[in-house]
């Protein structure tokens, strides 16, 4: 059964684009068969502006927390209110090539095929002793699981879409996202000395990490894409940034289908990695 989608336009969309979005949306769910996905919401913004300022007001409504580290996504996936919602600022879309605008719809229709449950939606309360003797708060503390969270779901739909035969648009929409700005340099340049503060900016870089790793082990880009990583990732420095690699490597292929175990074991991965607890 085609599932349904139910557009809500913010801001001056064009009817060329809501068509243009569905499409792609319809036909991505057509090939994803089968799934349990028979309805989404749609959500259209014209800017970022329009996005962040919404997305505000319902981070506050819902009560959600660890979220608000940047500007919006391009575009984003939740279900915070119990059903999958895929919001997209069409400023930003416009902006990109039109493979990287597809792979960045099928991206999120994988997520609501995975993660379409408010469950995946609420952040696990952080184990607290453990995390206080090393020197988070509980803000942050939550802002790190939250980070782990979206990195791990990110990693779950590029694997899943590679194994249904997405390849080329997941790998271009993988090199769309993993860039440094100097925003990243910045926030790794006043986070030095602080090794919580540290941990939370290579963190930060892991979703991008993560919606790239599947790619590392392809023998036709693998070491295109190695290479790529140490590249944007140089700026941290030798060792920190060979761990984050090692992990991308070497244990993110290891886990399992289970995303709550996942967020679990990729945690406590990163905390053993960076700070041998």
């Amino acid at each position: 059964m085609p599932v349904r989608i139910a557009p809500s336009k913010f801001g001056s969309i064009y009817d060329g684009d809501v068509d243009f979005i569905k499409g792609t949306l319809e036909e991505c769910y057509a090939r994803l068969e089968p799934h349990e996905v028979s309805y989404v919401d749609l959500y259209l913004f014209e800017s970022s502006t329009h996005m962040k300022a919404f997305f505000l007001r319902e981070r506050s409504a819902v009560g959600v927390v660890g979220q608000g580290f940047d500007d919006p996504f391009v575009a984003q996936h939740d279900a915070w209110r119990g059903t999958p919602r895929i919001s997209i600022c069409l400023e930003k879309l416009r902006s990109l090539p039109r493979e990287v605008q597809v792979g960045s719809i099928r991206h999120e229709a994988g997520h609501s095929v995975l993660h379409g449950g408010i469950e995946y939606y609420i952040a696990p309360l952080p184990p607290m002793p453990r995390l206080a003797w090393i020197g988070f708060t509980m803000a942050s503390a939550r802002n790190f699981l939250y980070l782990i969270s979206i990195a791990v779901k990110d990693f779950e739909v590029t694997r899943f879409l590679i194994g249904r035969e997405f390849f080329e648009d997941q790998l271009a929409y993988a090199m769309s996202v993993f860039d440094t700005t100097d925003d990243d340099r910045l926030a790794w340049r006043m986070s030095r000395g602080n090794r919580v503060a540290e941990i939370l900016c290579m963190a930060s870089r892991f979703k991008e990490i993560c919606c790239a790793a599947p790619f590392l082990r392809d023998e036709r880009i693998g070491r295109d894409m190695e290479d790529r990583m140490i590249c944007k990732l140089s700026y941290i420095g030798g060792d920190d940034a060979r761990r984050l690699l090692g992990i991308a490597k070497d244990d993110l292929p290891t886990l399992g289908t289970d995303t709550t175990v996942n967020i679990g074991l990729l945690s406590d991965l990163f905390l053993r990695t960076f700070l041998g607890t």
